[in-house]
């Protein structure tokens, strides 16, 4: 027997060291894996820190109050940040570098002026409303809603350019530094307008950072060269907008479908339940958060370099290959952390949060299989987003979101917390499902 195993794992060495895995390649994955490791440490040990200070009540209007950042990131920051990441390798490619900058710049520019235009608005109607109450968390939340916009698009750039260390740096740093501040803002003066404001600042504090880095790891790269043509700029910009437009169309709806669930909560339950809600949500959420953004950030980059413009069958038909198995490691992975949750909810939550949590630990592994399925959904979902014009998953995400929000609703009405945690899971599946079945097919003979 020892003999055998002996020469078993000969043999898998010897493949081992026969894959081609570049060195460059390995060295990345650490510093995205390092990265992905602090931040969900940080969102762990973060979850119960803030809950020490809130009340469910006051976490709950904390919950609801980030709604309002999501709403911005999904409608026009975040598909901005998606059209930058998108088109980075094939102009540096090209050596048109600083006509990309440009026109990104440009791009970003004008989402944040719109954000603020119509934010703004909102803040002076919301002030004259019978909810002016809320005025200081939703100006905060704008103002956090701009800020991470602003970092998601410096993280977008700098991961194309597979800058992992510095995004790695950012990411890990990032989640510390929200939860950190707006913790000690909570022990100076409580609330969760304090607690959103310590968000804001420390974003702000990673931007600064992300800025410094970029000047010095994107100028100086060999494709960027000073000087600017006015035609390849205009271009680049109108290609980052049509690229940017699918994401936006269904941004709306994805967002509704990320907030319907606290709100609906807020509007069938109480706030209480809503918090108890976000915290269950939070800590099921992270640790697949994890694994999904290491992915996405290790293989993304790497596939829209591969399918360069996206119009060389053979390069494209290669890299949906590399997708197909990337789906089908991340479903063993799902059902394993599903698995893993179930055994651990109950003394997780005893330990890390106070009693007025624990009564939802057993539904950790519910929320924990639906993160995951939406995760394996979201790696499918490459196979859309390797064109230049990923108008094949507008019909999945806006129709999927549409009957998102129709079962957190009716999840909530009838049953409460647990209805919506069933929304979830139903959801995510139907979403998975359905972008797995219309993602575009390379044309076999080439």
């Amino acid at each position: 027997m020892k003999v055998a195993a002996h020469s078993w794992s000969t043999r898998l060495s010897s493949h081992l060291k026969k894959l081609p895995i570049p060195p460059r390649l390995v060295g990345e994955a650490t510093w995205i894996f390092t990265g992905q490791i602090a931040a969900a440490a940080g969102g762990i040990i973060g979850v119960p820190l803030l809950t020490h200070y809130l009340r469910p009540e006051e976490y709950g209007r904390l919950a609801l109050g980030g709604t309002a950042a999501a709403l911005v990131q999904q409608v026009t920051l975040g598909p901005v940040g998606n059209a930058a990441q998108r088109f980075y390798a094939a102009s540096s490619e090209a050596n048109h570098l600083s006509n990309y900058l440009r026109a990104a710049g440009q791009v970003v520019l004008i989402a944040v002026a719109f954000v603020a235009a119509i934010g703004g608005g909102a803040l002076i109607a919301l002030a004259s409303s019978p909810w002016r109450d809320s005025v200081a968390m939703a100006a905060w939340s704008l103002i956090l809603a701009i800020l991470s916009g602003f970092s998601s698009v410096f993280d977008g750039i700098q991961s194309a350019a597979r800058q992992r260390a510095i995004v790695a740096w950012h990411q890990g740093l990032g989640v510390w530094l929200r939860f950190g501040t707006a913790a000690l803002l909570l022990r100076i003066r409580g609330g969760a307008e304090m607690a959103m404001a310590g968000f804001a600042l420390a974003v702000s504090a990673t931007l600064l950072s992300q800025v410094l880095f970029f000047r010095g790891a994107i100028l100086s790269s060999p494709a960027y060269r000073p000087g600017l043509d006015l035609d390849a700029t205009r271009k680049l910009r109108s290609q980052m907008w049509v690229y940017a437009r699918p994401f936006s169309s269904w941004g709306l709806f994805t967002w509704a479908q990320i907030a319907s669930d606290r709100w609906a909560l807020e509007a069938f339950t109480t706030t209480r339940v809503v918090g108890v809600y976000q915290a269950l949500y939070q800590l099921g959420y992270y640790p697949i958060s994890m694994a999904s953004t290491f992915l996405n950030q290790l293989v993304q980059p790497i596939l829209f370099s591969h399918a360069g413009d996206g119009m060389d069958e053979g390069r494209m038909k290669r890299a949906h290959c590399v997708v197909n198995r990337l789906f089908a490691a991340g479903l063993l992975l799902t059902i394993a952390a599903a698995i893993a949750a179930a055994l651990v909810c109950r003394p997780l939550f005893r330990h890390l949060l106070p009693s007025a949590y624990s009564s939802v630990a057993p539904l950790l592994p519910v929320i924990v299989l639906a993160t995951g399925i939406f995760a394996c959904g979201q790696v499918a979902s490459f196979k859309h987003v390797l064109s230049t014009n990923p108008r094949s998953l507008i019909a999945p995400k806006i129709a999927t979101a549409i009957f998102g929000v129709c079962l957190n609703i009716a999840g909530a009405y009838v049953f409460g917390l647990k209805g919506v945690v069933a929304a979830a899971l139903s959801f995510s599946s139907v979403y998975c499902i359905w972008v797995v079945a219309t993602a575009p097919k390379p044309d076999p003979a080439t």
